[in-house]
């Protein structure tokens, strides 16, 4: 009877872990949509996060391209150049597309902020993800040739923004050039293993512009192993201490045995410190509040054990 009790207690025990993975998968994911996607022409971007790297307060944002209404031809491509500002990212991290030729996909690093690794696991990060768009409009006043009268776009054969800059200057091809904000919607989704990840729209600066706030912590599950390996930490410590003292006090020579296997913890717990998911260098908040105690107290005892088994003699058996 005790062992179908073990059984079936273990099975159900199996179940809610498994129930509560599905819960979490769903819960630590983040799904957002920002920006007029009423807009007939305007600019889609699917956003994914793809990695997170909180050493280097980093995370790298896939960004996937699909122009619409007179932003694209019939093929997919542009129908005109198109600026892409994209605020929030490292230094260097702006687009531009030509015309004629598709929008392929990017990788973008933004920065995270107003948090630390060192907090590991409770360490929170804030970013945010804002683009925005522009399409070059070309104004032709009197066309040179009868191309030109026939197709007004055979102006915007060009797609340098300093080349159409300097034409519009001298007059040869229209009389004004301009970028124009057009709409921009982002798809943002984010669900990383061991990272929680939150959203929220960013009101809109400048038109054209499209953002999107992150939130990123750790998991339920990061934060329960976390607190089961403080906890255990402590607890091996503590009855390390415990057995140290009764060793001590009862005047006998401690056993070579106990001596190698508080050894064999002094090195284990590290071991075990590092195996935590996302860990990072020693000096984190989890030493502070178990590691750094749990590893002082098991070396004490070790040193103390050392002292008692060379200061007393060892007991030797009575003969019977």
């Amino acid at each position: 009877m005790v062992s179908i009790a073990v059984v079936c207690t273990m099975l159900s025990a199996s179940v809610a872990l498994l129930r509560g993975h599905h819960t979490e998968t769903a819960d630590r994911s983040a799904v957002a949509q920002v920006g007029d996607t009423s807009a007939a022409d305007g600019l889609s971007v699917s956003a994914w996060l793809i990695a997170v790297d909180q050493q280097r307060q980093q995370a790298t944002i896939r960004l996937n391209f699909v122009p619409r209404g007179t932003l694209t031809t019939p093929d997919g491509t542009l129908a005109a150049p198109l600026r892409l500002t994209i605020n929030g990212s490292v230094a260097g991290q702006d687009r531009s597309y030509e015309a004629g030729k598709p929008m392929n996909a990017t990788d973008i690093t933004i920065g995270l902020y107003d948090g630390s690794v060192m907090e590991y696991p409770f360490d929170r990060f804030t970013s945010s993800l804002t683009i925005g768009a522009a399409v070059f409009a070309f104004a032709p006043s009197t066309p040179t040739d009868h191309v030109a009268a026939e197709d007004p776009m055979a102006a915007t054969d060009y797609v340098d923004a300093e080349e159409t800059t300097d034409l519009a200057e001298d007059g040869e091809r229209g009389s004004s050039t301009d970028w124009k904000a057009t709409a921009v919607t982002i798809d943002f989704s984010g669900a990383l293993h061991g990272l929680k990840v939150r959203t929220a729209p960013l009101a809109a600066d400048r038109a054209g512009t499209t953002g999107v706030s992150l939130a990123i912590s750790r998991s339920p599950t990061t934060l329960a192993l976390a607190w089961f390996t403080m906890i255990l930490l402590l607890a091996i410590a503590a009855a390390v201490v415990a057995l140290t003292i009764r060793i001590t006090t009862s005047g006998r020579s401690p056993e070579s045995a106990v001596i190698v296997l508080l050894g064999v913890l002094l090195f284990g717990f590290a071991a075990l410190r590092n195996s935590m998911p996302g860990a990072p260098a020693f000096g984190a908040t989890i030493d502070y509040i178990a590691f750094f105690l749990a590893e002082g107290a098991v070396a004490g005892c070790l040193l103390a054990l050392v002292i008692a088994h060379f200061r007393r003699p060892a007991v030797s058996a009575k003969p019977t």
